[in-house]
């Protein structure tokens, strides 16, 4: 598993890392026979997916949503399964579901994260972000919307975290043992698997000298090294693994409450 470092090289923030980095090993730690049922899907291993045929189209679905970086929380439709199955360039294909919504969920997104409580500790730089984003400036709001996300990540409870990724591993098993799953415990693995790709793509560690990674990378947009112009779609993602954190903090609570 790669080693995520949200404040490389930052020795103000060493308490804070060392902080958040436990809590990623403890996530990696759970979340290990997850991965490792899935990897073996993917790569067609019948002894262990025999019982994973029903559920074949909706984990494709969370596989491509994980690379493509798209935090994903609701029920997966047919219309959606399917436009994301068929599509040959993934980002096209969320940037026009995003266009026919005109934009509608990403604003509730918005507004759903100004509204939390742990947000609020950051309405300053978040309203700015905000804004930004609002005046297409796409550059400006990624900066602020992953600067939001390294304080909230600080914030957030380990213990909670842990708590939903144990939950996603049972249901897993669950698929394994009985091939059927609930609508409600699919949303939980799609939010749970995409947000831990999201994280570990998007926290891995570069090399400045080598090729800007495709992926939208902390560090290269933190560091002020990245030459690509950040898009609409670019700032949505973000957002949505800024809603993903909150989500799987308070689900988390909920798991052990």
């Amino acid at each position: 598993m790669s080693k995520f470092n949200l404040f490389d090289n930052w020795p103000a923030f060493s308490k804070i890392t060392e902080g958040i980095y436990q809590m990623q090993q403890k996530i990696d730690g759970i979340m290990r026979p997850v991965v490792e049922v899935l990897d073996k899907f993917q790569s067609g291993f019948a002894e262990v997916t025999t019982k994973l045929v029903k559920a074949s189209r909706p984990l494709i679905v969370i596989e491509k949503l994980g690379k493509a970086q798209f935090v994903y929380w609701d029920f997966l439709t047919d219309e959606f399964t399917d436009a994301i199955l068929s599509s040959n360039n993934i980002n096209k294909t969320l940037r026009e579901i995003c266009v026919r919504d005109k934009f509608r969920k990403a604003n509730n997104t918005i507004d759903l994260c100004s509204r939390h409580a742990i947000i609020v500790l950051h309405d300053r730089i978040f309203s700015q972000t905000v804004a930004a984003y609002r005046n297409k400036q796409y550059d400006l709001a990624a900066v602020g919307i992953i600067s939001v996300i390294d304080s909230v990540l600080s914030d957030i409870s380990g213990n909670r975290v842990t708590n939903i990724f144990k939950r996603a591993n049972a249901i897993l098993k669950k698929v394994e043992e009985t091939d059927s799953i609930e609508n409600e415990e699919f949303a939980v693995l799609v939010l749970t698997w995409t947000f831990r790709k999201t994280m570990e793509s998007i926290s891995a560690n570069s090399d400045f000298n080598s090729k800007e990674p495709k992926n939208l990378n902390r560090h290269w947009i933190m560091h002020g090294r990245s030459r690509r112009r950040r898009t609409q779609l670019d700032c949505i993602k973000l957002l949505n693994f800024l809603y993903g954190i909150l989500l799987i903090d308070e689900l988390g609570n909920t798991e052990k409450e």
